[in-house]
């Protein structure tokens, strides 16, 4: 009868274990993708406004300020900005959570082999 109890105590664990370590994984995966939308839609922004004063700069042509602004966005775009990397590793942009999810369960299909075999 003690057996018994410990057994289903330590079932009771493992499950729950279990549980809590599936919600932290799901909630890492969310974090990522909604991270990775943000970060893309900062990329499309900052290629939105190097388009729209590309195209300012071919319809202005008397007014030096705003050709001036524009062509200091365009200097800038191209000299300071990078995309994000996660630990000069991955390149942080949409198709993170794709490059994730395939390191992730490439890895579940390895494991899962090394266990039928």
């Amino acid at each position: 009868m003690l057996i018994e109890q410990k057994k289903h105590d330590v079932e009771l664990r493992v499950s729950n274990y279990l549980t809590l370590l599936g919600l932290i994984i799901i909630k890492r995966l969310t974090l990522i993708t909604i991270f990775s939308s943000v970060c893309e839609k900062l990329y499309m922004a900052v290629s939105e406004t190097d388009a729209v004063c590309s195209c300012l700069l071919r319809t202005t042509q008397n007014i030096e300020e705003i050709k001036r602004f524009c062509k200091n966005v365009q200097r800038l775009n191209r000299a300071a900005f990078h995309k994000m990397r996660a630990c000069h590793i991955f390149t942080v942009d949409g198709r993170l959570p794709q490059e994730f999810f395939n390191l992730k369960f490439g890895y579940i299909v390895v494991l899962l082999q090394f266990l039928l075999l």
